[in-house]
């Protein structure tokens, strides 16, 4: 999330280590652009790996990061550089609220607790990445919005009757349900691209389970229960 990155100076998507909270190492590719697979693609090399904790921050890793920019920017070296070490170490620099230059610890003794959780001290965001892009491209999938053309139909593709139905099924349990969520009970057929982020995370944390169990083939339809339920964990880890 850009807000993220912004309060703890981290580069972001541009970085080749993109992710504030674990060591994602990214590949330039031929159009300039740096991508995290979880193999290299010439090498298969392994870049990455979500189990345990060896890849993952800590406020040690990230301040050491940090210095190691601001050493580079402090240097004789040219800006392109410092622009490749912000780039590897993911961070822009200082951060008063997660990597505190000397002058600030200082100044803002009272800021110590932050700079001890590191990137934990800004949480993660999921709204854009998940409710406005993942589960409303997954509906376009599943209703054959989304199709590549001349190309077959897809065995998850649901027929144009199936996906008037869901859409129906929604819009007709409106009166059922307290009128704070009813507006994200919209056919979804109709409205899908005016939905918004709420109305996304109902879908798929309760009405799409609903309304697309028998209408997918068990194989997509057991990978899309495995999606609502790490959403669940998401937004109510507790």
């Amino acid at each position: 999330m850009s807000a993220v990155d912004k309060i703890i100076n981290a580069m972001g998507h541009n970085g080749r280590t993109p992710d504030p909270n674990r060591e994602f190492h990214g590949v330039q590719f031929d159009n300039n652009k740096d991508q995290v697979p979880p193999r290299h693609p010439t090498s298969q090399a392994t870049l990455f790996n979500i189990r345990g904790n060896q890849a993952r921050r800590t406020p040690t890793s990230v301040a050491t990061d940090v210095r190691t920019v601001e050493q580079g920017r402090a240097g004789s070296g040219l800006r392109s550089a410092v622009e490749e070490l912000q780039k590897n170490c993911g961070f822009k620099g200082y951060s008063i609220l997660c990597s505190q230059m000397p002058a600030h610890k200082a100044r803002y003794p009272h800021l110590k607790c932050l700079e001890m959780l590191g990137s934990n001290i800004a949480p993660y965001g999921v709204m854009h990445r998940l409710f406005c892009n993942v589960v409303p491209f997954l509906w376009e999938l599943f209703s054959g919005v989304w199709r590549v053309p001349g190309a077959a139909q897809d065995d998850f593709v649901m027929s144009a009757a199936a996906s008037d139905a869901a859409g129906k099924e929604l819009r007709v349990t409106r009166s059922t349900v307290p009128r704070i969520q009813a507006p994200s009970l919209r056919d979804v057929k109709v409205h899908h691209k005016t939905y918004k982020a709420t109305d996304w995370m109902y879908f798929i944390l309760s009405t799409g389970e609903a309304i697309l169990h028998g209408r997918l083939p068990d194989v997509y339809f057991e990978s899309f229960m495995s999606l609502c339920h790490a959403c669940r964990l998401l937004i109510r880890p507790g």
